[in-house]
């Protein structure tokens, strides 16, 4: 299947775990490719602030792995202001993932997904799942590999 982990990473690490999930998926026999989302702008100056400079096209892949970090306990702007014009997801297998520093899923992650969710909703396709990997984790390199491989086994079902 031909896979896009399209990703919004302002420190490097979404962009780090999304590595590893294209190693996954490709040593699982699919063709995955990571498409970064680059902005103009300062997100933390708000929404109006920020320019998407390259949005990456979901109409080219089969399936999508959708990554962004979490802040301010939401959706980062960037991404969320990207989805918020996303079309054209229906049939396809839809994956939602999200990095975040607080411990807690309550604290920001599972409302950022739900963004994420409504916002694929809305563009024709529900996700076939949903991952977080919480940075501040002392075991975040086995969650890491956790969420790869559950991110690889959807779309064994997908």
């Amino acid at each position: 299947m031909n896979i896009g982990i399209i990703v919004y990473s302002q420190s490097g690490n979404t962009a780090s775990v999304c590595e590893k999930i294209k190693n996954s998926l490709e040593a699982a026999g699919h063709m995955p490719t990571i498409d970064m989302i680059e902005i103009s702008g300062n997100p933390e100056k708000g929404f109006a602030s920020i320019t998407i400079e390259k949005a990456p096209d979901p109409s080219a892949y089969d399936g999508i792995v959708f990554a962004s970090p979490v802040q301010a306990f939401s959706l980062a702007l960037p991404m969320n202001k990207y989805m918020s014009t996303i079309t054209g997801l229906s049939g396809k297998t839809i994956v939602c993932f999200v990095t975040k520093q607080l411990p807690f899923k309550w604290t920001g992650g599972s409302h950022a997904l739900s963004q994420m969710s409504k916002s694929c909703s809305r563009a024709g396709s529900k996700p076939v799942g949903t991952e977080m990997v919480i940075w501040s984790s002392k075991h975040r390199e086995a969650d890491i590999d956790v969420s790869a491989a559950k991110i690889t086994g959807l779309f064994e079902q997908g």
